[in-house]
């Protein structure tokens, strides 16, 4: 059974990301049309913040806005301290060096990606 909180938290290692959720407006019917929705904006779309552990355990929860405000501590009901985190580089991971083992992943360097590894801890 599913549930949208599961007390057990992904050990060790968790990949995190965000996603807008949605068909595309010109799809839509001519009344559901949102203005200004084309393109890269994210009007008419649902955010969607989740979490996978080595086991392929996965935690998901549709979110407001992807900001660190409400990111973050949604990590840190989902990932033990001291975890490796793998996250891109959006902005609002940055604050997760503080408690975890923070790597990002640049998708977009090179054609290749590029690991940088923060750990604020020491």
């Amino acid at each position: 059974m599913l549930t949208e909180t599961e007390p057990e938290l992904l050990r060790d290692y968790a990949a995190l990301d965000e996603t807008a959720v949605g068909g595309k407006n010109k799809n839509g019917h001519a009344d559901k049309k949102v203005k200004g929705g084309q393109g890269r904006s994210g009007k008419d779309k649902t955010t969607v913040f989740g979490a996978v552990g080595l086991c392929g355990k996965v935690k998901t929860k549709v979110v407001s806005d992807a900001e660190s405000a409400i990111l973050i501590p949604m990590v840190e009901g989902w990932v033990e301290k001291g975890a490796i985190i793998v996250t891109d580089e959006w902005p609002a991971y940055n604050p997760l060096g503080e408690n975890y083992l923070h790597t990002r992943v640049n998708h977009f360097k090179k054609g290749i990606h590029e690991w940088r590894v923060y750990d604020e801890r020491r």
